[in-house]
């Protein structure tokens, strides 16, 4: 790695980056070296959730910011093709072996395999996979017929019951393509067909793609030649698009080493930006999700024989929530789910009475004068605050209670 090192340092001020013909095409040339076009949608940063990779028989965990891969431990299937957790934090694999298609489940700790189903018979040639965000349908690549000429179309499989479907062809003479959803539930493709890399959005329901960006390598070590995009993720949490990048580098005595990159694509504009190089034969990525923030739904509801009247009135607390602890009051007071609150509403006359003076320890307190009696709680309006906290943070919901004008007696004629 040295050498290689070496030479590819002596070579940086004069390299191109080819993407070169799967079809029989000629090459089309990129820079090495580019600007990385901004975005309000992208960010080169990882700071999301870590990154995952696999080659036919190993999981590793790659260094986001290097591309350095360390080994996890082997699923125990071969020709595992691509992977891509689903939305419970799961680990999906697709293994390609003797012409048997499996779906597998990966221990993220450990590497280690389990066989979830095998797909009908069919499908074959496989390659990236991804799943939608809040969606156990896995979406895959796949391709009907030969390399040269063959249609390379979307297909799905529910991880519950293994049975695929195909969605519909996306277009003909591909390498191997890329598949990842954003967190705004678009569906990217990225392949590298007759000398150019592009990056496509496909249509979900029909598989049908519509141009996004060509891809344009920036920043690649000097001597690099791009063949094909071998798997995508995105992370959500950091706004980055990775993608493994196979390829090769020329060296100083002009021979050519086959290596495998990783990278960020900007879906923007189709900017590629090296990454570093990365464990070779690298086919699949996936961001494990970052732990997002809890949902948080609150509300005061009225009971009906107790309706809120002459300035007072009954309310259940009620409040839901996905995810992490809560802590939930009324006006200050602490109060629990479900709880039936006596709420009174103070005038500003009242405040120096001593029915006043009552209502005001009642708030201090947070206790009812009689066992097993609603709580008293007394203010100007009555507002419920549910705070929920996990391990990405804390999240608020309020819900206000306003007692209506005090009704008018009506006078004797």
């Amino acid at each position: 790695m040295n050498d290689l090192s070496h030479h590819l340092r002596r070579l940086a001020s004069m390299a191109v980056l080819l993407f070169p013909s799967a079809c029989g095409d000629s090459s089309v040339t990129a820079p090495a070296t580019g600007p990385l076009a901004g975005s309000p949608q992208f960010s080169s940063h990882a700071s999301g959730g870590q990154l995952f990779g696999a080659t036919g028989s190993t999981l590793y965990m790659i260094d986001a910011n290097t591309g350095e891969a360390t080994p996890v431990g082997g699923p125990g299937f071969d020709g595992v093709i691509g992977i891509d957790f689903a939305p419970d934090g799961t680990l999906y694999g697709i293994t390609d072996a003797s012409g048997t298609i499996d779906l597998i489940t990966i221990d993220i700790t450990t590497g280690a395999g389990t066989f979830v189903q095998a797909l009908a018979p069919g499908f074959t040639r496989l390659f990236d996979v991804s799943f939608r965000r809040n969606d156990p349908t896995l979406y895959m690549t796949r391709r009907n017929g030969s390399r040269v000429g063959g249609v390379v179309g979307l297909a799905t499989v529910n991880v519950g019951t293994g049975l695929p479907v195909d969605v519909g062809p996306i277009k003909a003479c591909e390498t191997t393509a890329g598949l990842a959803f954003s967190d705004a539930d678009v569906l990217y493709y990225a392949e590298v067909s007759g000398g150019v890399g592009t990056l496509y959005s496909l249509a979900r329901t029909t598989g049908s793609p519509s141009t996004t960006a060509s891809l344009s390598p920036a920043g690649f070590p000097a001597g690099t030649q791009l063949s094909r995009v071998a798997g995508m993720d995105f992370d959500p949490g950091a706004l980055v698009l990775y993608a493994s990048l196979q390829g090769s580098i020329r060296g100083g005595s002009g021979k050519r080493a086959v290596a495998t990159f990783l990278a960020t694509v900007n879906p923007g504009t189709g900017v590629v930006t090296h990454v570093g190089l990365t464990k070779q034969g690298l086919v699949g990525l996936a961001v494990e999700p970052s732990a997002a923030l809890p949902i948080v739904t609150t509300t005061l509801v009225p009971i009906e024989s107790k309706s809120l009247k002459h300035n007072k009135g009954h309310f259940e607390v009620e409040f839901t929530y996905d995810d992490g602890t809560t802590t939930a009051a009324l006006n200050g007071i602490p109060v629990d789910n479900l709880q039936i609150v006596d709420l009174r509403l103070k005038s500003s006359k009242s405040d120096k009475s001593d029915k006043s003076a009552k209502s005001e320890k009642s708030k201090k307190s947070g206790k009812s004068n009689k066992p097993g009696k609603p709580v008293k709680i007394a203010g100007g309006s009555f507002e419920l605050v549910v705070t929920c906290t996990n391990d990405a943070g804390s999240a608020t919901e309020t819900a206000t209670a306003v007692s209506p004008e005090k009704s008018k007696k009506s006078k004797k004629g």
